[in-house]
């Protein structure tokens, strides 16, 4: 039997949570790149094509509307975390995009991060924020999320067979 998981979020980290729903399809995708040995190319250019479309505004809003709020050692880890994945994209983007390597950093950094967030941030924050500020962070977080994530980059080379 399978086990099933659901997480009551507070609706301000619900709809952060949603977006690593993304996030995960993200790093799914990219591994099947690997898996079918896509040119390294095409995964760089869905790699800017998520960054820009997506991910840069998602780390930028948990530090911005979240992170600061609660300065203690959880907090500093995720920006931390946050740093590192930049830090590696940059890396992908400027002089490591030929090597397998550097897509399986990235893979690894981010999926770590998600599930950090997740099952210790998260319900970290709900319990260290007041409950009307959340309630408050909830609006701008919401405007942030009106429309759901458009994933319609055209070269789905996860699902090709070449």
């Amino acid at each position: 039997m399978k086990k099933q998981w659901v997480i009551n979020r507070d609706e301000a980290l619900g709809s952060l949570g949603k977006d690593h729903h993304y996030d995960l399809m993200f790093c799914w995708r990219i591994k099947q790149g690997l898996k079918k040995q896509i040119n390294p190319e095409r995964l760089l250019q869905y790699v800017k094509y998520f960054w820009f479309t997506h991910l840069r505004e998602h780390l930028s809003e948990e530090e911005n509307l979240l992170f600061g709020r609660v300065k203690d050692e959880l907090c500093l880890q995720a920006y931390r975390e946050h740093n590192e994945i930049r830090r590696q994209l940059r890396k992908i983007f400027y002089r490591d995009h030929q090597r397998v390597a550097a897509y399986q950093t990235l893979i690894d950094l981010l999926m770590g991060h998600i599930h950090f967030e997740e099952d210790v941030l998260f319900p970290h924050l709900e319990q260290a924020l007041p409950h009307h500020f959340l309630v408050e962070v909830s609006k701008p977080i919401a405007a942030l999320h009106e429309q759901a994530m458009q994933d319609d980059y055209a070269d789905v080379f996860w699902g090709s067979s070449s």
